[in-house]
């Protein structure tokens, strides 16, 4: 019976704390090309979560198409400015910007990010190739992506 109750009050717990976290998608299925080279999420209320975490996941038809999110933070809604990040890649190094053609998680500090509103930008062209020259997006490239966010409260 012991061990019973304890099942029930670990399930309870983490359903609670399951309960608390809001995921939706910001940008769903957007295919960046050469006439479409960059999406913005549009103004995402940020106010009452404790962390923001954004998973981007990102389909190139070749290696040299990458992606390049920044963040932007607005206290008004309106005036908007470039905020920092934190990823994996950047270890504990804030990030203002990062390019990537794969998946990638990044999330926001909020000890450091006060703001209530928060948008993404997510720009493709003339990325770098293997070979460090300039390489321009062509008709046939482009990026499939979608922004989920993780807004817990």
């Amino acid at each position: 019976m012991k061990k019973f109750l304890a099942f029930l009050v670990a399930l309870l717990v983490a359903s609670t704390a399951y309960a608390a976290m809001d995921t939706r998608g910001v940008i769903t299925e957007t295919t960046l090309t050469d006439s479409s080279q960059s999406v913005s999420s549009g103004t995402i209320n940020i106010a009452d979560a404790d962390k923001v975490s954004f998973f981007v996941s990102s389909s190139a038809n070749t290696d040299s198409v990458t992606c390049e999110v920044t963040v932007e933070i607005s206290y008004d809604g309106s005036n908007w400015q470039r905020a920092y990040f934190n990823d994996f890649a950047g270890g504990s190094t804030l990030q203002t910007s990062e390019k990537f053609y794969q998946d990638y998680y990044f999330w926001l500090d909020r000890d450091v990010v006060t703001a209530p509103y928060v948008r993404l930008n997510i720009h493709i062209g003339n990325t770098v190739g293997g070979d460090g020259a300039d390489v321009t997006i062509g008709n046939g490239d482009y990026n499939t992506l979608s922004v989920d966010i993780v807004r817990e409260k």
